[in-house]
């Protein structure tokens, strides 16, 4: 698998205002067969929202993963979810910010504490993906990096997978 990365940095009120609707991507949250599973998940406790209040810019990354082997999406799009976000960690280091990650729910427990109703394990290294905010990654991607993400309903094979994370900081 090769992934390519481009990185654009833009002021986190642009993002916000321009990028954001919280009841429209709450509901696709809310559609989703995995919702409430984590604590990835919307609706958030405090401490994953105030957060926001400490930052004014972000550093958007898109990845592209392709793969010559015959894969599912779900085989490629974890593989690279795993790489590519690990990437972002470091960057959050870097920055002294707070990713946003590349996709998917969280994965750091083989079992979510959230499905007992009991507090998160690791509030510290939970990260929630820009989705999951609200923000709307085509119109991300579609704006700041000029490509379109294709998506697969089926689950078929593919050789191609996008994904847009984002570490938000204190310029």
């Amino acid at each position: 698998m090769v992934i390519s990365y481009r990185f654009k940095i833009v002021d986190f009120d642009v993002l916000i205002r321009g990028f954001q609707d919280i009841p429209t991507f709450l509901q696709c949250c809310e559609d989703c067969p995995s919702f409430g599973a984590t604590w990835a998940c919307p609706h958030f406790p405090a401490d994953e929202i105030e957060w926001t209040a400490r930052v004014n810019r972000v550093l958007l990354v898109q990845a592209v993963a392709k793969d010559e082997a015959d894969a599912t999406i779900d085989e490629l799009f974890c593989k690279a979810r795993e790489r590519v976000n690990l990437l972002l960690r470091q960057m959050e280091l870097i920055c002294g910010g707070r990713m946003m990650s590349a996709g998917g729910g969280c994965t750091q427990c083989e079992k979510c504490s959230r499905k007992e109703s009991n507090a998160c394990r690791f509030p510290e290294i939970r990260r929630p993906a820009l989705e999951a905010y609200g923000f709307n990654v085509c119109a991300i991607t579609e704006h700041f990096f000029g490509t379109e993400i294709k998506w697969s309903r089926q689950r078929k094979s593919i050789s191609e997978a996008t994904l847009v994370g984002a570490v938000a900081y204190k310029r």
